[in-house]
């Protein structure tokens, strides 16, 4: 059986790249995340989905996102941007007074998929 045997030194090398992949991974998120509305920082791969379906209070979830950043929210999940509108005044302006605009959205995964199902 042929075996390789690696100094310390190459494990340390490839726990270095491994780091910095996932910081560059984790930046890339974060510079993404300026072309979109105010909202949780997402994680690389698994986005805000850590956040949205926590245990603890997750039926909050959004009524505290809307006091913290406001009536347009945005998040990842399942690596799609997602736009959430709370409270009568940006849900009317965007699907009245700019209605030509949000109209032809690409419908979100999840609606895929139920669509699917059903």
């Amino acid at each position: 059986m042929f075996c390789i045997h690696f100094s310390e030194q190459v494990y340390i090398q490839i726990i270095c790249l491994g780091f910095g992949g996932f910081v560059l991974l984790f930046w890339s998120s974060i510079l993404e995340k300026r072309k979109y509305p105010p909202g949780p920082i997402p994680l690389p791969f698994i986005g805000n989905g850590y956040s949205i379906f926590a245990k603890n209070k997750s039926q909050f979830r959004y009524k505290n996102w809307s006091r913290k950043y406001g009536n347009v929210v945005s998040y990842v999940m399942f690596g799609q941007w997602t736009v959430e509108l709370f409270g009568y005044d940006a849900i009317h302006e965007a699907f009245v007074e700019q209605s030509d605009i949000f109209s032809n959205r690409e419908a979100h995964i999840l609606q895929k998929v139920v669509k699917q199902k059903v």
